[in-house]
This record gives C-alpha cells, structure tokens and sequence, in this order.
C-alpha cells in the first residue's frame, strides 16, 4: 500500500494539522470510546461519559468531519445560510450532550456557528 502524501489530500490547508488533513495520527473515535464505556452501570456511565467530553473539547480546538448547522436571521427569520457536511476546524467556545444515548454533541464554536459531531467511528484530532 502506498503511503498518502500531503499533496493527495483533497482536505490539506495551510496553517491546519497535517495529521488532521491526511486523516492519520492519535484522532480519536468517540463511538469506540462510548462503547469502551458500556460496562459501566447507567448513572456512572453518564457521568463517565459527560467528564471524558469535558476533559476532550472544553476550550479545545477540534478537526472533524461535522454538520455547519444554517443560521438564520432571528428577528426577520430569514435563512442566512444552509447546513453544510464536511471537515471542519473550530475552537470550542461551548459544547451540549444531554446524554449518552444521543448520536451526536452540539458543538459552539468561537466563530458562533454551531455544529453536529456525530458519535461514530470517525476519528477526532484535538489540537
């Protein structure tokens, strides 16, 4: 098998975590780590889960493959933009999981866009 270069990734950006763009390195797969945890009773399984997420992304800046959720005017509720897939990078100003059953974790960026990272297998690089 023939190792990636930098210049093959279609995601590569200047000034972002090479590792992030080619997609190899210490990335880290939430839906492995919820499932590491399963053996947990209920109540410590939550809380298990809410402290690895505040010890993963408080403050933290993230690279993954997310949902850019629309914006829309509050006042006029006019769409501003759509919702939009792809990789991105965005420093955590706030994050929401109410519980572990949940598929995803509503991310707040400091650029005040909000985002969806789904909990599967895809990796997650913390800078």
């Amino acid at each position: 098998m023939k190792a990636k270069m930098v210049d093959e990734s279609m995601s590569f950006e200047r000034g972002g975590s090479a590792k992030a763009s080619l997609g190899i390195g210490e990335g880290i797969s939430l839906g492995k780590e919820k499932y590491d945890m399963k053996e947990d009773s209920k109540r410590e399984l939550e809380d298990n889960w809410k402290m690895f997420l505040h010890n993963l992304l408080d403050g933290k800046t993230i690279t993954a493959e997310m949902t850019k959720m629309g914006t829309f005017n509050l006042t006029t509720r006019e769409k501003l933009s759509g919702s939009e897939r792809g990789k991105f990078t965005v420093k955590i100003k706030e994050w929401q999981n109410d519980t572990i059953d949940k598929t995803f974790i509503v991310i707040f960026g400091s650029d005040n866009i909000a985002y969806q990272l789904f909990i599967d297998d895809r990796k997650v690089f913390v800078e």
